[in-house]
């Protein structure tokens, strides 16, 4: 769901998460989602690849994954109106032991690897 998170093996996914009826936005999407919510997330809306943890009393380590997208070949003028620093690719998600251990394939590498 889009705004909806879907627990999967102790990592929350959703599209965007929301702070009530409304998408959370604006430059610091990866702080905002940090202090709403006391798990780990992974979304993807903004496009940006950025991460973060923070420890919370009583909860332990969160981790938090704007994990960018997968996008066609017409992400640049999907993307004229928006930002720059945008991430293009796939990422793959270790969790052992609560511990986030990232592995990032840009869609240029991947494109490299199997033409």
């Amino acid at each position: 769901p889009y705004s909806v998170l879907k627990e999967v093996d102790g990592v929350n996914y959703v599209h965007i998460p929301h702070n009530g009826f409304k998408a959370i936005s604006g430059a610091s999407i990866l702080y905002k989602v940090a202090n709403l919510y006391a798990c780990n997330v992974v979304f993807g809306h903004t496009h940006k690849l950025e991460y973060m943890h923070r420890q919370i009393i009583g909860v332990g380590k969160c981790n938090y994954l704007n994990v960018g997208s997968f996008m066609s070949d017409d992400v640049e003028h999907y993307m004229s109106h928006n930002i720059e620093n945008y991430f293009k690719g796939v990422v793959l998600i270790d969790n052992t032991n609560n511990v986030f251990q990232l592995t990032t394939f840009p869609m240029n590498y991947m494109e490299a690897m199997y033409e």
